[in-house]
């Protein structure tokens, strides 16, 4: 059994590895996702003030100006807080008709004045260094390759999560059986109690040869961080295969249901509701302070308003006690025809799956924990690379073992039949 476990874990590695190595790598890079972004585009995300002491427009005015400014765009989604001396970022979320003069769909504007500061089609690599992060973005998710490449990418992370089972009953140590061929080392090893013959496995012998040290990096390096490589192979098929492999899954196991899921979607968009994001954004803070009271948690800054034509709703986004992760994720949830309270969804309370899912998605984005956590995120990747690359040196050498050992059983009945 435990040679057959063996020859699965050996083709699963060697069938992902090239995945994991550009996971990794991109992973690293992706930690800091919007601090290497803006570094590499200082044009689009700082604004200076006009004068001294200038004053920040509303967001929702900004959202206005824009969507004048380039015609037959819609957005969605506002941020409700921005700093002195960034930009404020808007993403097109549809909406767009034959009169649009753009593809491009993120948009930077300058806070002070309203002024288009810069835009792109996000991920296009073909529009050169702005979306240089953006791209790597995509590799990390879907090779660059749409659809197509993120089936491809989960399934190479459904396969790393059930090799993460495999690789660490491999570590285990083996059962206790009589066998005289065993050589007497092997038969003291075996004498020893379990925890005893498992702890080689969670060392690294320096002393010891290249070899010797690279496969112990592969075996603990995976023992010691077994738990959050779990979580980023578990989570990455959660990106990926959501509706096909994650949700099922879980749902086996926990509670996925959310509030919104209730709310049933309308026969056609509304794309002009009667509340427009105005009156929105009173509603909603309305409703969030009804809750905090109701519900006694804390509130913080607001965070977002966001509307979804499909169900005629608006989302009021906000940082509460109840949050989960570090960028404010709780909200409301009401009606843009009637602004009547529908939800409130808080990180925290919600059901089990959902909470697993919350967690588990925030650690693989290093959205929980602050810098520290993308420091840990960045090493993971790296780690990642390590791991793929020590398994394939560990195929290699016993591959050429193998090929050795052939030759000399071959050659030895060869001078039999030459005898």
């Amino acid at each position: 059994m435990r040679q057959f476990w063996t020859l699965i874990h050996r083709w699963a590695g060697l069938s992902m590895a090239g995945f994991l190595v550009v996971a990794g790598l991109t992973g690293s890079v992706l930690a800091f996702y919007y601090e290497l972004d803006e570094l590499s585009n200082p044009s689009l995300y700082h604004a200076s003030p006009p004068t001294p002491g200038a004053a920040l427009l509303d967001p929702l005015e900004l959202r206005d100006r824009l969507m004048q400014k380039v015609a037959g765009i819609q957005v969605d989604t506002v941020e409700l807080e921005h700093k002195p001396g960034e930009a404020v970022t808007f993403y097109i979320s549809g909406g767009k008709n034959e009169d649009t003069l753009t593809n491009d769909d993120e948009f930077f504007v300058d806070p002070y004045t309203g002024a288009i500061l810069g835009s792109r089609k996000w991920g296009d690599i073909t529009q050169g260094w702005k979306n240089f992060v953006p791209f790597v973005y995509r590799l990390h998710y879907e090779l660059a390759l749409g659809t197509f490449g993120q089936w491809v990418m989960g399934l190479a992370a459904l396969v790393w999560t059930l090799d993460c089972f495999v690789g660490f009953y491999l570590t285990l140590p083996i059962r206790r059986r009589a066998n005289p061929k065993r050589p007497p080392a092997v038969h003291r090893q075996l004498a020893r109690s379990w925890w005893a013959r498992w702890m080689p496995a969670w060392k690294v012998k320096t002393a010891g040869s290249s070899y010797r040290i690279n496969f112990d990096l592969h075996r603990a390096g995976g023992l010691w961080l077994w738990a959050m490589l779990f979580v980023i192979a578990w989570s990455s098929v959660a990106f990926n295969l959501s509706t096909q492999v994650y949700e099922p899954v879980m749902k086996l196991m926990f509670d996925m249901r959310e509030h919104a899921d209730a709310i049933p979607e309308l026969e056609k968009p509304l794309r002009n509701p009667p509340i427009g994001f105005v009156r929105a954004r009173e509603i909603g803070h309305r409703h969030m302070l009804g809750q905090a009271k109701a519900q006694g948690f804390e509130t913080g800054n607001p965070s977002y308003l966001s509307y979804d034509a499909d169900k005629a709703i608006y989302y009021y986004g906000f940082a509460s006690s109840a949050d989960i992760r570090d960028d404010g994720t709780s909200s409301v949830i009401f009606s843009a025809i009637n602004g009547k309270f529908l939800a409130v969804y808080l990180p925290n309370r919600e059901a089990a799956g959902v909470q697993v899912t919350t967690w588990i998605m925030g650690l693989h984005m290093a959205r929980i924990g602050g810098l520290p956590m993308q420091v840990f995120i960045c090493v993971m990747g790296l780690i990642v690379i390590m791991l793929s690359s020590t398994g394939i040196v560990v195929w290699a050498r016993k591959r050429r073992a193998r090929q050795k050992q052939n030759r000399t059983v071959r050659g030895a009945d060869n001078e039999r039949l030459a005898t």
